[in-house]
């Protein structure tokens, strides 16, 4: 393989700059001149790197799966946690890199997961995981308006992550009136009657 080379006495180092299988013949010679040969190979493999570059958040009592990627060295990958600790409910499996569970607090946790390939070689990374509380609309009524009078009224959610995104998914608006997408009701209503969305 590229950047290794074989010594007369019969060592083979060097740093590997090609990841490839290299076939090729030995031959070594005794004093007398007598000659055995035979053939091998060097499996060079690219550098084992963890790929996974950021971690999805999750949510209280939201079942939760994300799988942890890595390229480069043997199969089949060992995976760990080095530093840190997984959100209450979360667990890392070994064999398969895969976080799962039901997060049962919220909160963010700062990790340091560790791949280990079949020839023990190691890489870690450093991933950032957040819970939050799953988002409700905590607005519980709206302050009635009168014809041709302006209307301005914000809507409030708690938990989630912001910023939040309104929009109306069923029922009707009083005419005149819009909803904004950061959750401002607004305009000037023109026509009397009650609507429910």
């Amino acid at each position: 393989p590229a950047g290794l080379s074989l010594k007369s006495s019969g060592v083979i180092s060097g740093t590997p700059t090609t990841a490839a299988t290299s076939t090729f013949t030995v031959q070594v010679k005794d004093k007398s001149a007598k000659t055995a040969t035979k053939t091998l190979s060097i499996t060079v493999s690219a550098a084992l790197k963890i790929t996974t570059s950021s971690l999805a958040d999750g949510y209280i009592s939201t079942t939760y799966s994300q799988t942890l990627a890595a390229t480069g060295g043997k199969t089949a990958y060992t995976w760990s946690i080095t530093s840190g600790t997984l959100p209450a409910g979360l667990s890392l499996a070994a064999s398969t890199g895969i976080i799962s569970g039901t997060p049962t607090a919220a909160g963010t946790s700062n990790i340091t997961v560790q791949a280990k390939d079949a020839n023990n070689v190691l890489a870690t990374k450093a991933l950032t995981l957040t819970v939050y509380f799953v988002p409700a609309v905590s607005s519980a009524t709206l302050p009635a308006d009168t014809v041709g009078v302006a209307y301005n009224q914000a809507l409030v959610a708690t938990g989630g992550k912001v910023p939040y995104a309104w929009s109306i998914i069923s029922g009707s608006f009083p005419v005149g009136l819009a909803l904004s997408s950061a959750g401002v009701i607004s305009g000037i209503p023109t026509a009397s009657g009650s609507n429910s969305f």
